[in-house]
């Protein structure tokens, strides 16, 4: 993917520059080489967000979401405080914070249901 967004840049490049038949400058190939650094970074990130969230699991005990280079395993009884957004909930103990963003799911509104029944009853649930 990475190789055709590389080629539909150097050709954009070359359209916009006008045509020539000789090989790309060292300048051309720089400035290439960052697009595609960058591009990479997103498209790195992006993933990485999505398999956070495809990863992140619930049991009766607890949350476990991924983290780098470990994960993160909070004790429902251990939650202090769950802040519920437009976009994401998140679920807050002393020394730890797991996010969940709430675009992939088809009914966000029984997740947060869900948080706020496991959750312990004096544990502040904030909707923003």
């Amino acid at each position: 993917m990475l190789v055709a967004f590389a080629s539909v840049l150097l050709i954009s490049w070359r359209a916009v520059r006008g045509w020539s038949l000789q090989p790309a400058t060292p300048r051309e190939l720089g400035i290439l080489a960052a697009l595609l650094l960058l591009v990479g970074c997103v498209l790195g990130y992006l993933l990485w967000m999505l398999l956070v969230q495809l990863f992140t699991r619930f049991d009766a005990k607890g949350i476990r979401q991924p983290h780098f280079p470990s994960s993160v395993f909070m004790l429902w009884r251990d939650v202090t405080e769950v802040i519920v957004d437009a976009v994401r909930v998140e679920i807050r103990s002393p020394d730890k914070v797991v996010q969940i963003r709430l675009y992939g799911f088809r009914h966000p509104d029984e997740l947060v249901d869900l948080i706020r029944r496991r959750v312990p009853a004096h544990v502040r649930v904030d909707a923003r």
